[in-house]
């Protein structure tokens, strides 16, 4: 049986895993990119054994959805894909709109403000 308070705190404790995990086999030698992917079937697997133990919708198993396949490799190929694409979309715009020189199409990045601002205005942004 699982509580509202373990269904709410489930998300962040498999991403904190998430994170130290990359952290751990970066810290053991691996190169960042190599450390993301292991993690993103380690967190895989270990999101496809919490809904075999907590099904979100009862009566559905995992093993016998016939969804299970798809659903993984978009998980694969989104993290693989998806992700760098994004970022590289995001970067070509913000440097097309905030470049120094006279090709920027508008100077709105806020530079003035304090770097750590910046950088959450850039994960806003991002997101």
């Amino acid at each position: 049986m699982k509580s509202r308070a373990f269904q709410y705190a489930l998300f962040p404790l498999v991403l904190a895993g998430s994170i130290a995990t990359v952290v751990v086999l970066v810290e053991l030698g691996l190169s960042v990119p190599k450390a993301c992917f292991l993690t993103v079937f380690l967190s895989a697997a270990v999101i496809a054994g919490l809904e075999r133990l907590w099904p979100r919708v009862d009566g559905v198993d995992l093993l016998a959805d016939s969804q299970s396949p798809r659903d993984f490799a978009h998980t694969i190929l989104v993290s693989r894909v998806g992700g760098p694409l994004g970022a590289l979309a995001v970067v070509t715009v913000i440097g097309l709109l905030s470049s120094d020189d006279s090709t920027a199409l508008v100077s709105w990045w806020p530079e003035a403000l304090p770097f750590t601002v910046e950088v959450l205005a850039a994960w806003l942004v991002f997101g």
